[in-house]
């Protein structure tokens, strides 16, 4: 079985903009393991509006740290070090 790699999500070029369009892309119950734990979360992030909200990173945050990504059926958490990624569980490679 070939080891899963990081997939890159949304571009580091969409900046401040990165939350919104992760949460609109990918806000479909079959899309996490825990839809039901970041559901409203994703939903105000959704919102065209939502980048002026006081909470949107802190939001984002939350489902940073909350999110299980299902990918193939895998699993995968978000990180972002500039782009946003999804990094399958258990993944270790220092050199990302």
């Amino acid at each position: 079985m070939a080891e899963l790699k990081p997939i890159l999500l949304v571009d580091c070029h969409n900046g401040i903009h990165i939350p919104r369009i992760f949460a609109q892309t990918y806000n479909y119950a079959e899309n996490f393991k825990n839809y039901s734990e970041i559901e409203a979360d994703l939903n105000d992030l959704s919102k065209a509006n939502s980048i002026d909200s006081e909470d949107y990173f802190e939001t984002f945050d939350i489902i940073m740290h909350t999110a299980i990504l299902l990918i193939d059926g895998n699993e995968y958490y978000i990180y972002q070090n500039d782009d946003l990624w999804a990094m399958p569980v258990g993944y270790e490679n220092e050199e990302f």
